[in-house]
């Protein structure tokens, strides 16, 4: 009997800044899902083209203010955000992610707002 695994990825949001290209990136995305338990799990990533150093930060917002911040310079192609944390209920939630290469131009996005 063969048996198969299936692997499901939901992709939230993908972001390809306008000319991102022009500055080494290739692409990012970001997301932020909730579990019955009240642990957010936070995403994100900067895409860099090769010879090129990819940056990204993640700030988990509670209410409008930043209450945890993540971030990761990479020597590859790829710079990486997963983050779980632990919230509690009567908030709004939201990731506020800022991409960059090589230190120079950035690019900032918000993921949806998740209400607890």
């Amino acid at each position: 009997m063969r048996r198969t695994a299936c692997i499901i990825t939901i992709l939230i949001a993908v972001c390809t800044p306008n000319y991102a290209h022009c500055i080494g990136m290739s692409g990012c995305s970001r997301g932020l899902e909730l579990n019955s338990f009240g642990i957010l799990t936070c995403t994100a990533d900067t895409i860099s083209s090769p010879g090129s150093t990819p940056e990204v930060k993640a700030e988990l917002q509670k209410n409008g203010v930043t209450i945890k911040t993540w971030s990761h310079k990479s020597n590859g192609l790829f710079a990486v955000v997963d983050e779980s944390y632990a919230v509690a209920s009567g908030y709004a939630y939201q990731l506020k992610t800022t991409h960059s290469v090589n230190s120079g131009k950035f690019y900032t996005y918000y993921s949806r707002i998740i209400y607890y």
